[in-house]
């Protein structure tokens, strides 16, 4: 009789470990007869997946680990142990996968969400999946924009400026909007309520408000017009840059068709 630990048979059995149902399925029945190591499983189980190096074997992980919370959320025996315990470890399986930059393997694992959040199957709170289909989406579009530099963009110098200028014109709607409903009372007296000093007191707010608004504007006027001058500057830099290739590009062409006129002359 085998006297191995659960965990001694998972390492004996993880390099044999291939996407191929059979192997997928002899990993994962392992699991599901240990239930009171589920916690300590699982751990060993996230280890694994966050230190090898092989997509294909975290795709198998990945698959060992819906087949186990599929059968124990259909499983007549009420065991529950595997259902926390992946539950608590998802967000860093998440996060692992966005590291490795793997949108594929994050695109299983949405596979397995939308599965899970179907009611027939009842393998997590609705709640719970909603949320985790929303952590996969985003992680999904993290890596695809850190892949095609999307994320270096909004680094820039000049975009900040921008995302800037538009946050603090939102931040000054209110404002404008106030001076606007105060104009429209200062233009209707009789509009107003009918107290001996509410006329002197809204122009009085008006003015200020007004002024406030000027300033506001001018600086919003002043920050737009430096953003301006760093898009022009970026963009003659880009344009010398692009004439000092262009340059050696045509002194490159006419030195080979040199080269190839000097070569066919010197022929016999």
């Amino acid at each position: 009789m085998d006297s191995s630990t659960p965990h001694q048979l998972f390492r004996t059995l993880l390099p044999q470990l291939t996407t191929a149902r059979d192997k997928v399925f002899e990993l994962s029945g392992l699991l599901m007869q240990h239930h009171s190591a589920a916690q300590s499983l699982v751990s060993l189980w996230f280890e694994t997946l966050n230190t090898t190096s092989e997509d294909k074997k975290r795709q198998a992980l990945l698959y060992v680990m819906n087949d186990v919370v599929i059968k124990t959320a259909r499983g007549s025996d009420q065991q529950t142990d595997y259902l926390q315990a992946f539950s608590e470890v998802m967000d860093n399986v998440i996060a692992c996968l966005v590291v490795g930059r793997n949108e594929l393997l994050l695109e299983e694992v949405r596979q397995m969400v939308l599965v899970w959040e179907d009611e027939k199957n009842g393998v997590f709170a609705p709640q719970y999946t909603s949320r985790l289909k929303v952590r996969v989406v985003e992680a999904i579009g993290a890596v695809l924009d850190e892949k095609s530099g999307a994320h270096v963009i909004q680094n820039f110098e000049l975009t900040r400026m921008m995302r800037k200028i538009e946050t603090d014109r939102e931040a000054l709607e209110p404002l404008a909007e106030k001076v606007e409903k105060l104009s429209h009372y200062s233009t209707h007296p009789r509009r107003l309520p009918s107290t001996p000093h509410s006329e002197p007191e809204k122009l009085k707010d008006l003015r200020t408000s007004l002024l406030q608004f000027q300033d506001k504007c001018e600086r919003q006027l002043s920050e737009r017009t430096s953003a301006l001058l760093t898009l022009c500057e970026e963009l003659q830099t880009q344009y010398l840059v692009y004439n000092d290739y262009e340059a050696r590009a045509q002194d490159l062409s006419s030195s080979i068709d040199s080269k190839d006129l000097i070569d066919k002359g010197s022929r016999p």
